[in-house]
């Protein structure tokens, strides 16, 4: 209808009444794009809440496996303790414990995570509509977070390959079936280290294990150097932590 009107103005040459009728429209097609624009930023907003409220699990898996990656490691450096006592001369290191201590010290751990995870729940555009700083900083710390700092190459030490070369293959494998990784619980996200290792090794395998252990005292110096990466890796695990219990904290805000 506006158009007839329109086309009969114009051929009348009613100037005014044409500009009445082009601003009518003008004004119509303004109104109806902030509409349709509205309606989209409204949804991407629904859409950017509704995948914030799926990060809240997984921002608390990664504090569980923060936690049992520490746990992990505390377990490792009492076994590096005794292991280092041994080496020391310590006469209460028998040498079925010194030759499982000095194993089980080189045991290492991963988060088991990555952060392409992160981006891929939530993208660049979803980020832009997070205007809460306390929620945008810590989920751009885990979605930028250098995932290989979190890894096992982290911690693959000269000690790790070093005392398993000289530990025997069968008495490896004993270890790890008897005193290996293990679910504390059923559900647990994440595997722990037996604390204890109720093992009986042959006594005269013991014996020369753990002498070609003190033969190698260079061993001492790598095991310091292999808690040193191990510490390293855990102060990035803490930092990656940190960021998903600041995000979680916001999200329940």
């Amino acid at each position: 209808m506006i158009f007839k009107r329109f086309a009969a103005n114009l051929r009348a040459q009613n100037w005014f009444a044409i500009g009445i009728e082009l601003a009518i429209v003008i004004v119509g097609v303004f109104i109806g794009t902030w509409v349709a624009n509205w309606n989209v930023q409204r949804m991407e907003r629904a859409e950017t809440a509704h995948r914030l409220e799926q990060l809240k699990p997984e921002a608390k898996r990664i504090q569980a496996r923060a936690a049992f990656v520490r746990d992990y490691y505390t377990t490792t450096h009492r076994y590096a303790d005794t292991a280092f006592a041994a080496w020391a001369g310590d006469p209460k290191v028998s040498d079925r414990d010194f030759v499982i201590a000095a194993y089980q010290a080189s045991q290492i751990k991963a988060m088991s995570t990555t952060t392409e995870s992160w981006a891929t729940v939530l993208g660049a555009d979803q980020m832009r509509d997070i205007d809460d700083p306390a929620i945008r900083d810590p989920l751009l710390r885990l979605m930028t977070f250098p995932a290989e700092n979190l890894g096992l190459n982290r911690v693959m030490s000269k000690y790790r390959d070093e005392v398993r070369s000289i530990i025997p293959d069968g008495v490896q494998a004993q270890i790890r079936k008897q005193c290996g990784d293990y679910f504390k619980r059923p559900g647990d996200l994440d595997l722990a280290l037996h604390a204890h290792c109720p093992l009986t090794l042959d006594p005269v395998v013991a014996a020369r294990t753990a002498a070609e252990l003190r033969a190698n005292p260079e061993l001492v110096k790598e095991l310091r150097l292999h808690l040193a990466l191990v510490a390293s890796q855990d102060n990035d695990i803490e930092i990656y932590s940190k960021a998903a219990r600041q995000l979680e904290t916001a999200l329940h805000r």
